[in-house]
């Protein structure tokens, strides 16, 4: 496999006691045996010195993974051929990658992998999850509490049976520390989302489902301590102007819809699935209290997917989206710490093209890093790194024929949400088999860099 980058500059920053860096966009291309990008990723997590990114292959082969400099410079690339599909991904205390998702052509099984960030794109250790009496467990969410790594994943019962959410936590060497299953008590857990760890080891979820009498679907937030017993629960549900809409959480191709800031403030994004659709952000303290709620809606058209949500050092929160004009884009939304508008970016490329969001991130010096997949009729990956203040904006040729563009987004808010109600879980004994997977085998691909 080869790796083929172009980074089109689109100016250098440190100006003006701006951040430092350079500003990019950089299109990541694999051979034909293993096209990178065939279907979704650029999930981004950015760690001290550079940021990382995954991507799904084609069905042939498993996920690429990538760490880059504060440059956008590649450091390795590692192919880890495991046929599977990405769904979130973070960086440990000691600067290793963790990757969840669920395994291909199989009924079902979640999985995380661990890749050593400082040799070279090793793969280190890592896991896979077949539930015991179940046909399927869907991974949702991966998150790191120092070296330990948590996996949060979803397993349909069918029946009468209730659905349940597993959490599985493991050392640093990928032995199991504690596992247990959650249920909903006053809703059914439909599907799971993302999860995150606070400076105390507790655990805070997102999920979908439905309450017990509502006929519209909730996201529902958790916060769990160490052991897994509950500490609130609450239930968001958008009123419904249109028969037959509801709220929704897109989960499947997202990584980062849940976000703690360094002052324990929870953010999670979803998307309303009404006419048209809008995403929802919602920030709340540790202890449950709503901060604020806003509906995002951009530029008089489908806002249908929520790829991801973090903040900087100031408070102020991004949000990236997928917005429908007469392409796809990927649209930034910055909000202040009070979750006023600052300013809307799209990202596009030519007229007929997709720029389709992986997920965001903040770097170490501030600027904005995002990751996604260009359909420009080959699908390749991309990156970006973008000015935290909105600059930049214009038009930048790719050398190719084609064309980038980043430019004002008009970005409404509409709809007011319901007032969220507590909800409750049950914490169950664990009923997953945890037996290590084989060791990896990485391949290191050759990088071939065009500069414009």
């Amino acid at each position: 496999m080869d790796i083929t980058t172009q980074k089109l500059m689109m100016g250098a920053a440190g100006a003006s006691g701006g951040p430092a860096g350079s500003y990019y966009i950089q299109t990541l291309t694999g051979d034909t045996t293993a096209n990178i990008s065939v279907n979704l990723g650029g999930f981004i997590k950015a760690f001290t010195g550079g940021y990382y990114a995954v991507w799904r292959n084609n069905s042939s082969s498993g996920n690429t993974i990538v760490k880059f400099d504060l440059e956008g410079n590649i450091i390795w690339a590692t192919l880890e051929n495991v046929k599977s599909t990405p769904y979130a991904i973070d960086v440990d205390t000691t600067g290793n990658v963790v990757v969840a998702g669920q395994a291909a052509g199989s009924s079902g099984i979640a999985f995380y992998n661990k890749v050593d960030g400082n040799a070279g794109g090793r793969s280190d250790n890592g896991k896979t999850i077949q539930p015991v009496g179940s046909a399927s467990n869907q991974a949702a969410g991966i998150a790191c509490d120092g070296t330990s790594v948590g996996l949060y994943s979803f397993t349909p019962k069918g029946g009468s049976d209730t659905n349940v959410a597993s959490i599985n936590k493991y050392d640093d060497t990928a032995n199991p520390l504690t596992s247990f299953t959650l249920r909903g008590s006053g809703f059914q857990i439909e599907l799971t989302g993302q999860m995150a760890f606070d400076s105390s080891s507790n655990m805070y979820l997102t999920a979908y489902g439905r309450r017990s009498g509502i006929p519209t679907s909730s996201i529902f937030l958790l916060k769990l301590n160490s052991t897994g017993d509950t500490v609130w629960g609450r239930a968001y549900t958008v009123p419904d102007p249109v028969a037959g809409s509801h709220i929704n959480q897109y989960f499947t191709n997202t990584a980062n819809t849940l976000h703690i800031d360094s002052s324990s403030n929870l953010y999670s994004i979803s998307y309303a699935q009404v006419t048209p659709n809008y995403v929802i952000v919602k920030k709340n303290d540790s202890s449950a209290n709503l901060q604020y709620s806003k509906t995002l809606f951009y530029a008089n058209a489908n806002t249908n997917v929520n790829g991801g949500i973090t903040t900087d050092a100031s408070g102020n929160a991004y949000v990236l989206m997928r917005g429908l004009a007469s392409n796809f884009a990927s649209v930034i939304v910055k909000l202040d710490s009070s979750g006023n508008i600052v300013f809307g970016r799209a990202l596009t490329f030519g007229s007929s093209s997709s720029v389709n969001p992986g997920t965001i991130d903040i770097d170490e010096n501030g600027n904005i890093v995002i990751g996604g997949v260009l359909d420009s009729g080959v699908k390749s990956g991309f990156v970006a790194c973008l000015p935290p203040d909105g600059s930049l904006i214009g038009t930048y040729p790719d050398g190719n024929g084609g064309t980038w563009t980043y430019a004002d987004a008009p970005i409404d808010t509409i709809k007011a949400d319901s007032t969220p109600v507590n909800v409750s879980t049950t914490k169950g004994s664990p009923s997953n088999d945890l037996n290590r997977t084989s060791r990896r085998t990485p391949y290191t691909p050759e990088i071939n860099i065009i500069e414009l």
